[in-house]
């Protein structure tokens, strides 16, 4: 899932409001309106921590590790443009490697 919220928007008393520029597929179409001060959440299938636990299957397609490089060069994309971004992942050494660059 990947949500983007509009930054007009702003407040916790108006948090319904904010809801209803979400936008969910997928995540680089989701994004394509995003402008400086709006916030986009990911929440994109979890990097594997083990070989057993290896849920990518958001849709039939799974997710890659390519697609995990991609959402991260968009992510980085993104912050670079003032968009506000967050993600939600594993603590694992490739989300490290990835989003290096950012507070974990």
């Amino acid at each position: 899932m990947y949500s983007h919220f509009s930054s007009e928007s702003r407040g916790v008393e108006i948090y319904s409001e904010a809801l209803k520029p979400y936008k969910e597929g997928d995540f680089e179409t989701a994004c394509t309106d995003a402008q400086r001060g709006d916030f986009s959440y990911f929440d994109s299938p979890y990097v594997p921590i083990n070989e057993t636990a290896n849920f990518t299957d958001y849709t039939k397609e799974g997710f890659s590790l390519n697609d995990h490089k991609l959402l991260a060069a968009l992510y980085k994309k993104l912050s670079e443009r003032g968009i506000k971004v967050m993600l939600s992942n594993h603590d694992v050494p490739l989300v490290h490697e990835l989003y290096r660059n950012f507070t974990i």
